[in-house]
Formats: C-alpha cells, structure tokens, sequence
C-alpha cells in the first residue's frame, strides 16, 4: 500500500495506553469490523512517505466503533476523544 498525503486515516486505541494512527485495508459496510493497517511514518516535502520500522504495516481487526478523528493522513492530527 502506498501512503500519500490524500490517504484517509483514522485514530484508534493501541491496548498500550495510546492510540494508533490507521488506514483501512478492508471495509465491507456489513461488518462491525474492519481490517487496519497502522501507518507510523511521515511525509517528506516532497510527499513520499518514510515509515518507522517498529509498528508501521502492522494489520488487525478492529471494532468500527473504535475507529476515531477521521481524516487524510497530511492533515493535523486533532486531539484524540474516544468513540462514544
């Protein structure tokens, strides 16, 4: 998967006391999960994406419901609130 700045991203809880920044890798509507993918990198000037070894490319099912502060991934991160 090539993250660019227009990809959409949202925040949800690590299990680890914080969250993790993710994008979704399967989405069916019918669901109540969705299969993520953590993106911990960062975007040069020139918009390539550079990842950070330790998490990033990590997938998991995640409960739609704790997905939180959607966004695209060159936008500011917002503070995070919890689902609910």
């Amino acid at each position: 998967m090539i993250i660019t700045t227009d990809t959409p991203v949202w925040d949800t809880p690590s299990g680890m006391g914080g969250t993790f920044t993710v994008t979704l890798l399967e989405d069916d509507p019918a669901s109540p999960t969705v299969l993520a993918r953590v993106c911990y990198g960062r975007l040069d000037e020139a918009g390539r994406y550079h990842p950070w070894r330790e998490w990033d490319g990590y997938t998991f099912h995640v409960a739609r419901t704790e997905l939180a502060n959607p966004r695209r991934f060159a936008d500011p991160t917002p503070p995070y609130r919890p689902p609910g």
